[in-house]
């Protein structure tokens, strides 16, 4: 009896448990959300379509615009790069006007006869005056024809057979190829121009001297870097540099034109014609001597007249004991100005002239109406 009683508690305790399961809502359940709107991802999407569509609208451009751009393009440069213009290096004008100078036109003179005068019998009328023909321009550069034809010959070579006139490519090649030549002291800039031309304009070295070597004269500039030009002796009618040791600069078997020269010499002797280059005397100088420059460090001054100026120690530089480079300078316009040149020399009769010594210069000169020359203590 028991037993049955308590089974049929259990029974009612189960079902009211179960009553209360489904009368509560159990604790394990999550209560709903409402979702939220995440902008930062959707601007991210939307930013992602933009991109897209410009780079399709991009691809769609290039596809239906090149042709017509490039056609236009070609219409402006020209289909094919034809020729060459190079900015040749131009004469100073002061120098220009005082070197070529036209001939001034001259009108001959006419006498008029009055309208009441009769003409003697047996004269000539006087002939009607002639119409002179205009004066030829002055050149405006200082390179030659000929080397203006080389330049623009290896400007063309440089270009190829067929260069395409839209590249980079043949205007960097023939920018390289000009630099090379020596001409330029640096890459000339190359640029594409109308009708099918290309343009050149660089910094141009300038003829300085003639390196005398070999039985040859090679043009130096002022930087003392080789040019393309070579003579044969005393042909290029400027001063030289004699007595160099050292070969011109080469580049495994062929000239160098974009190195200096080598060895010390003829950077020293162009160092001493740069000072002397504004002289009044300085067309009396025929070469500089720099034989003797490594066993002694002095240099020679040679005077179109042969007569030698022992100039000393490099001019930016005197030997210890010299006087200073205006001190020379100074020296060499008194002895022109009493002789009338800057080696003093009188009927062959005077040798070398040492003018780099401190003490006061004697010249003691056979034959001279002017006596010695003696030069005064500086106080």
């Amino acid at each position: 009896m028991d037993a049955r009683m308590n089974d049929l508690a259990d029974q009612d305790m189960a079902v009211d448990t179960q009553q209360e399961l489904e009368a509560e809502p159990s604790d394990l359940e999550s209560p709903e959300v409402a979702p939220v709107f995440r902008w930062g991802r959707f601007a991210g999407y939307l930013g992602s379509i933009f991109v897209v569509a410009a780079l399709v609208g991009a691809g769609v451009g290039l596809v239906y615009g090149w042709k017509p751009l490039e056609k236009k393009t070609q219409a402006v440069v020209g289909a094919r790069i034809t020729r060459v213009e190079i900015e040749w290096p131009a004469i100073n004008p002061l120098a220009a006007r005082g070197a070529v100078r036209p001939a001034a036109q001259q009108q001959p003179s006419v006498v008029p006869v009055k309208s009441g005068d009769k003409m003697r019998r047996g004269t000539k009328p006087d002939p009607a005056p002639l119409v002179q023909a205009p004066p030829a321009p002055a050149p405006t550069t200082w390179l030659p024809e000929q080397f203006q034809e080389q330049l623009i010959a290896t400007a063309m070579g440089a270009l190829g057979g067929d260069p395409d006139p839209l590249s980079r490519e043949p205007l960097d090649k023939v920018a390289a190829a000009l630099e090379a030549t020596g001409w330029f002291s640096s890459t000339p800039e190359v640029e594409r121009r109308a009708e099918g031309a290309i343009r050149v304009k660089g910094p141009w070295r300038t003829p300085a001297v003639v390196l005398r070597q070999g039985g040859k004269d090679y043009l130096l500039s002022w930087d003392t870097t080789a040019m393309p030009v070579d003579y044969k002796l005393g042909q290029a009618r400027m001063p030289a540099i004699v007595g160099v040791q050292e070969g011109p600069p080469m580049k495994g078997s062929a000239r160098d034109y974009t190195s200096v020269w080598p060895g010390e010499e003829a950077a020293v002797a162009v160092e001493l014609y740069k000072a002397i280059s504004s002289q009044p005397w300085y067309s009396e100088v025929a070469a500089v001597d720099v034989s003797k420059y490594k066993a002694t460090r002095r240099l020679a001054i040679v005077t179109q007249s042969g007569g030698r100026v022992i100039w000393g120690g490099r001019a930016a530089k005197p030997l210890p004991g010299e006087i200073s480079t205006s001190a020379k300078l100074d020296r060499l316009k008194e002895i022109d100005r009493k002789f009338g040149q800057i080696d003093a020399r009188r009927d062959g009769k005077t040798e070398e002239l040492e003018i780099f010594w401190e003490r006061p210069l004697v010249l003691n000169i056979a034959g001279s109406n002017t006596g010695p020359l003696v030069e005064k203590p500086k106080p």
